[in-house]
């Protein structure tokens, strides 16, 4: 067995779910941790009783551990306390808002990874002692802030740290999954190829451009615009309104041919992850 999946997330198969934004139902988050690995609940903007509530229909669908995201630097601090409420022992951080949260959240007892793209940002992570290091490539969908291709940047952060690391960015397959774990990577992270799922808050339409979609449908928009903070989003760059979340896809997104249940999805990344 994994022992980073064992010790540290407390599951079998070393795969989270990314945070998918509102694309992540309660049904999707629950089907990732109840085969075995860790569904991820983002707390985009939530204020307390929101985070209680979505965190009390998740809990009536598992029972088994789950991450919560804090995706920026607007969420509550009063978030911390509901969490203790649902025995939520895992969090995730970015650059911008782990100085404020990451202390805090182990104060509770919760582990916490970093997520970073940069040097500077490992070494903001490292520096403050984050549990592991969830490491985003460029080849990553959605909002991108890494100049380093996911090999590239776990061989950087591998030289400098011997701490636990979650390889993520343009993961769709087992077989690539497979390459970086346990080789280059503890766990691995897991957002596109969930977007393409039963049980994702999307449109069928928004389904069927992502699976129609070829490597050269994706671009990485500079564009700067939002306050997450801004960032270059890599997207879809045909289907009409594509600056929004269920468009934003990873630069292999060709690999992905098929909507499958996310149970489906997840036994076949567990039968080479768990080998």
């Amino acid at each position: 067995m994994n022992t980073f999946a064992a010790d540290v997330l407390g599951c079998k198969t070393p795969l989270i779910l990314a945070p998918l934004a509102h694309l992540a139902s309660n049904e999707l988050i629950a089907a990732v941790t109840n085969a075995g690995a860790i569904g991820t609940l983002p707390l985009h903007r939530f204020k307390p009783e929101q985070t209680r509530d979505r965190l009390r229909q998740i809990r009536s669908l598992t029972n088994g551990p789950i991450m919560v995201s804090f995706t920026g630097e607007w969420e509550r601090d009063e978030n911390l306390d509901v969490l203790l409420e649902f025995e939520v022992q895992l969090a995730m951080v970015f650059w911008w808002n782990g100085p404020r949260l990451i202390h805090r959240l182990q104060a509770h007892g919760i582990k916490v990874g970093w997520q970073i793209g940069t040097d500077e940002q490992l070494s903001d992570a490292l520096s403050r002692d984050a549990d592991f290091i969830i490491a985003q490539g460029l080849e990553a969908g959605g909002h991108v802030r890494s100049p380093h291709r996911l090999d590239d940047l776990l061989s950087l952060i591998g030289d400098r740290t011997d701490r636990p690391i979650v390889a993520a960015g343009g993961i769709n397959t087992p077989s690539r999954a497979g390459q970086l774990v346990p080789s280059a990577a503890s766990a691995v992270m897991i957002g596109t190829r969930f977007c393409v799922c039963d049980e994702a808050n999307n449109s069928d339409s928004d389904r069927t451009l992502l699976i129609d979609a070829e490597h050269d449908s994706v671009i990485l928009d500079t564009t700067l615009r939002g306050d997450w903070p801004c960032a270059f989003r890599r997207r879809l760059s045909t289907g009409g309104d594509l600056d929004v979340p269920e468009r934003y896809a990873n630069a292999n997104i060709s690999e992905i041919v098929s909507v499958l249940p996310a149970a489906q999805i997840m036994a076949d990344f567990a039968k080479v992850l768990n080998q």
